[in-house]
């Protein structure tokens, strides 16, 4: 099978690997496999793995033509960011 890996990098760029998988591999073997993630374990990784943008565990099979996604973690939340930008709005229309 025909998996592509993508893994955006701290500093803005992409990472991309096509890989030929056997039937059966699983995403944290496909990682393994691609060297995107050295080092890392599943518990690591765990909330960080998505298949075409869908939240999977690292346990997931893949298909053929899978994308495969590692996303790096959130600074900030989401809510505490739009508050934040909110504030700063409201400062300035006064």
């Amino acid at each position: 099978m025909n998996i592509e890996l993508v893994r955006c990098t701290a500093d803005g760029g992409v990472l991309h690997r096509h890989l030929r998988v056997e039937p059966g591999t699983t995403l944290i073997q496909a990682i393994e496999l691609s060297g995107l993630a050295p080092g890392s374990t599943p518990d690591d990784l765990r909330g960080l793995l998505g298949i075409f943008g869908r939240l999977c565990g690292p346990e997931a099979v893949l298909g053929e033509g899978d994308r495969v996604e590692l996303y790096r973690p959130l600074q900030v939340d989401p809510r505490t960011r739009r508050r934040q930008r909110a504030l700063r709005a409201g400062s300035r229309a006064g």
